[in-house]
């Protein structure tokens, strides 16, 4: 605000509402005028000093949206079995991978399709390094779906000794979840989200959440349908028991990239 508009306005407030010049008033400035020139400026200023709240509601409300990209290689568990295959995003705590991801994949060419249905019908560790892209784009919604990308499968996991079997195309059929790593719940219980194909068809994915924790991927046995997620007192392992289900097989579990 330019000074004049100040030094007038404290004028107004001292004179009476009537502005001094030296030992008369000032001509053409009336008490009436002056209330009415201090009360503009005064609503004026109010909104000079309210613009950066303002802005800084703004900001606030942008960061709520969530990031605007999470560009990088983002390593996946490959599971399923044959007609049906699942990539799991391999989370961490930092971004871009601070998001929990299940895709159902289908490889693009005949030649790919068997050789992966083949290792799933195995015991296999499998594993994905995909080209670099864009995570939140397999964001349900997403305004420029990724629909295909391609990615090196791996026997074993591609970062710890896994041998590469082939680069290979891969159409994306569905996002079964997609939610950001849950930093700020406390680990009171064990969260699994459930994923079912099918009957006899189930697969429970570990929720990360508050450090440190552990990422876990589990083959079960249920005929009963279950929720989307499940909330249980203790850590599942091999053979575990539910009154729902039982833990047929431990398909991926680490500690180390979530302390």
């Amino acid at each position: 605000m330019p000074c004049k508009t100040l030094i007038l306005l404290g004028l107004c407030e001292q004179n009476g509402g009537t502005r001094k010049a030296g030992n008369g008033s000032m001509p053409g400035w009336s008490g009436s005028s002056c209330r009415s020139e201090g009360n503009s400026m005064k609503n004026w200023l109010k909104t000079v000093l309210a613009s950066p709240l303002i802005g800084l509601v703004a900001m606030a409300q942008a960061a709520d949206v969530g990031p605007a990209h999470a560009h990088g290689v983002h390593g996946m568990l490959l599971f399923g079995e044959p007609g049906q295959v699942f990539a799991s995003h391999l989370p961490l705590y930092r971004p871009p991978h601070d998001w929990q991801v299940v895709l159902e994949l289908e490889p693009v060419t005949e030649a790919a399709r068997k050789q992966t249905e083949q290792l799933l019908s195995t015991d296999t560790l499998l594993s994905l390094e995909p080209e670099r892209f864009d995570l939140l784009r397999l964001r349900p919604g997403a305004t420029d779906p990724l629909t295909q990308f391609r990615a090196a499968l791996y026997l074993g996991h591609f970062e710890s000794g896994g041998s590469k079997l082939a680069d290979i195309d891969w159409r994306v059929k569905r996002t079964w979840l997609f939610e950001p790593v849950r930093v700020n719940v406390a680990a009171d219980a064990q969260h699994y989200a459930v994923l079912s194909a099918g009957p006899g068809r189930q697969w429970l994915l570990h929720r990360v959440e508050r450090r440190p924790d552990f990422d876990q991927i589990l083959r079960i046995e249920s005929q009963a349908p279950l929720p989307a997620e499940l909330s249980l007192p203790q850590l599942l392992g091999q053979d575990s028991v539910d009154s729902r289900f039982r833990v047929s097989r431990i398909i991926w579990q680490d500690t180390d990239d979530l302390q």
